[in-house]
């Protein structure tokens, strides 16, 4: 999806902050690690539910218009906010990549790779349920169709939340690396 595509280069951008020399400058002045890491996760974090937000509610108004039924714009909408909470999982796999195996931060395309196929060809494809399962976006159900699991949200949230902060200890511990 877009938003993973979103998410996994914001994290790159991170990445080549620090191979082109530019983080360096910036976190020797009063700027802390910590600061640069979690404002780049914040603005990641911001813009992903900004995206799924606008999307949602265009979404929405197009479906209110064509059907003539204004509460498709609250339902499109909320169906898209279901799911930040597994693309933030995957911006919490990006961030423990960079944070500890900086070469590695690719195989979160990996992973986003095999999201998108399991979203178009998973059904078709007849892949077993227990594969689906290893991705955090099947996991908050299939809104406007299904209702929203919330336990399964906040889940998703504490999981993305504990995967970037194990991120954030990697890149304290770790040298800057530049070319």
């Amino acid at each position: 999806s877009l938003a993973g595509v979103m998410v996994v280069l914001g994290v790159q951008a991170m990445r080549a902050e620090e191979i082109q020399g530019r983080a360096e400058p910036v976190l020797a002045t009063a700027t802390s690690r910590r600061l640069w890491f979690v404002s780049y996760l914040t603005v990641i974090t911001t813009g992903l539910v900004g995206l799924l937000l606008t999307v949602g509610l265009t979404a929405g108004v197009g479906a209110a218009l064509s059907v003539g039924d204004g509460s498709y714009i609250g339902r499109v909408t909320a169906a898209h906010l279901a799911h930040p909470p597994g693309v933030l999982v995957m911006l919490g796999i990006a961030a423990v990549l960079f944070g500890w195996v900086p070469r590695a931060i690719g195989l979160t395309w990996v992973v986003l790779g095999y999201g998108l196929f399991n979203g178009l060809f998973g059904a078709i494809a007849n892949v077993p349920q227990l594969l689906r399962n290893l991705l955090p976006m099947e996991h908050t159900g299939n809104p406007p169709l299904d209702s929203l699991d919330w336990p399964a949200m906040t889940t998703l949230l504490v999981i993305a939340a504990g995967l970037a902060a194990v991120g954030l200890a990697g890149f304290g511990r770790r040298n800057l690396e530049a070319k």
